[in-house]
C-alpha cells in the first residue's frame, strides 16, 4: 500500500485535508490530524508608490519610501522588497531593503536614483511596480553670483534700481531654482529691508532714499543655498543740496582781484547722502533793477 498520492488542484484556494485508514474489510480507523494547504497561483497586485513622488529633489540623505499592495490570492503578503538602481532600466541594483512593512528607510548619497517595489506573497508568487520613480538627492550648494550692477558705491537720485548679476549653474544634480535678491540698510544684514525672488538673473526693487547693502542668493532644487560673496553699496539720494550765503552785502565796487565771498554748500541729508560732486560759483557782471542777474555769467 503506497503512503502518498497525487491529486490535481487547479483553483487557488485553502483546502483543509486528512487520512484515513481502511483495511480489507472496510474497517475505517479513526481521523488522522487535519493539515491546511493554501494553494495560490495569483501574483499580488501591483504595488502603488506613495512616497517620494516622481521627480521628487531633496537634500536629505535619509529616505523613507512608502507603497501599498494586497495579495489576490490566498496566501498572503510575505514581504515587500525596496529596489534602488542609479538607470531607468534598472540594469544596475545599488541597493536592496526588504521589509514586512508598507514603507522602509535607506540612507543615500547624492546622486539621481530610481525606485521601485517587488510584492512577494507566501506562495513565492510576486509583482512589481509598474512605473518607477526618480528621486534627486543633492547635499551641495550651487555656485556664488558675481554682482553685475549697479557696481559698489553707486550714488543715484533714480529710486526703482534694476538689479543684475551672473547665471551660474547648480554644483550638484538638482539644478538652480531662483535667485533671491535681498537689500538691507546694514552691511551686516542683520536685518533684511526687501527681499525679491527672481527666476532670471535680474530683478527690480522701488527703494526710498538712504544707504543699502545688496547681495543675492543662489538657491537649488533640492533647497541648497550660497550667498554672493560681496555684498554692494548703493545710495538712493533725492534730496537737492543746499547753499548758505554767509555774506553781509558788499556795496563797494572792487577795482582790484582778489575779494573773497563766504558761501557754503551742503548735501542733504547729511550722514546717508550722495556727498557732494561738485559746487558752482557764477559772476555776473552787473544786476537789474530788481537785483536779478544781468550781464554775460562768468563761470
Amino acid at each position: 500500500t503506497n503512503t502518498e498520492m497525487s491529486y490535481n488542484i487547479e483553483a487557488s484556494a485553502t483546502y483543509y485535508w486528512r487520512i484515513f485508514a481502511v483495511d480489507k474489510a472496510s474497517n475505517y480507523s479513526s481521523a488522522g490530524t487535519s493539515f491546511v494547504l493554501i494553494v495560490d497561483t495569483i501574483a499580488p497586485s501591483v504595488p502603488i508608490l506613495i512616497s517620494p513622488v516622481q521627480n521628487f529633489v531633496t537634500n536629505y540623505m535619509m529616505i523613507t519610501f512608502n507603497y501599498s499592495a494586497t495579495d489576490i490570492g490566498p496566501a498572503g503578503i510575505k514581504n515587500y522588497e525596496l529596489q534602488i538602481s542609479t538607470t531607468i532600466d534598472f540594469s544596475v541594483i545599488s541597493d536592496i531593503k526588504v521589509s514586512y512593512d508598507t514603507e522602509v528607510s535607506s540612507t543615500m548619497v547624492e546622486g539621481i536614483y530610481w525606485w521601485r517595489i517587488k510584492a512577494q506573497d507566501n506562495a513565492g508568487n510576486f509583482q512589481f511596480s509598474t512605473i518607477n520613480y526618480q528621486l534627486i538627492i543633492d547635499t551641495t550648494p550651487p555656485q556664488n553670483v558675481s554682482l553685475i550692477s549697479p557696481t559698489d558705491d553707486t550714488r543715484t537720485n533714480v529710486n526703482n534700481i534694476t538689479f543684475q548679476w551672473n547665471t551660474v549653474s547648480d554644483n550638484g544634480p538638482a539644478g538652480i531654482k531662483n535667485y533671491e535678491l535681498q537689500l538691507s540698510t546694514d552691511v551686516n544684514f542683520d536685518v533684511i529691508a526687501d527681499a525679491k525672488v527672481s527666476n532670471d538673473t535680474e530683478a527690480s526693487a522701488t527703494l526710498g532714499e538712504g544707504m543699502y547693502y545688496w547681495r543675492v542668493k543662489t538657491i537649488d532644487n533640492a533647497g541648497n543655498s550660497q550667498l554672493s560673496t560681496m555684498n554692494y553699496q548703493l545710495i538712493i539720494d533725492t534730496t537737492t543740496p543746499y547753499i548758505v550765503n554767509n555774506q553781509t552785502g558788499e556795496d563797494t565796487w572792487q577795482v582790484d582781484v582778489g575779494g573773497v565771498y563766504d558761501v557754503d554748500f551742503y548735501d542733504l541729508p547729511s550722514i546717508i547722502g550722495s556727498g557732494l560732486s561738485k559746487a558752482e560759483y557764477i559772476i555776473y557782471p552787473s544786476t537789474n533793477s530788481d537785483g536779478t542777474p544781468s550781464g554775460v555769467a562768468l563761470t
